[in-house]
């Protein structure tokens, strides 16, 4: 089991993929320009970065779209 924080904001979703004792971080993320041009950033604990340009996304599309890829990324 894991732990996911999120942190909404009026243009960007922050997030977090925890173990579940919430101490080894696995994953860290946000798409930000949300109403814009939004961009997801993902940093896994091997500190790889990803970045991609989304397109414009309202804050239910960020958020849905950021949870898949935690989803993905956690196997």
């Amino acid at each position: 089991m894991s732990l996911v924080t999120l942190n909404s904001g009026s243009s960007s979703i922050k997030f977090a993929l925890y173990d579940d004792d919430g101490r080894s971080r696995h994953l860290r993320g946000a798409v930000s320009g949300i109403g814009k041009t939004a961009k997801l950033s993902l940093t896994r604990a091997d500190q790889k970065t990803t970045e991609e340009t989304l397109g414009e996304l309202s804050h239910e599309q960020a958020l849905e779209y950021a949870l898949d890829r935690v989803h993905d990324e956690a196997g």
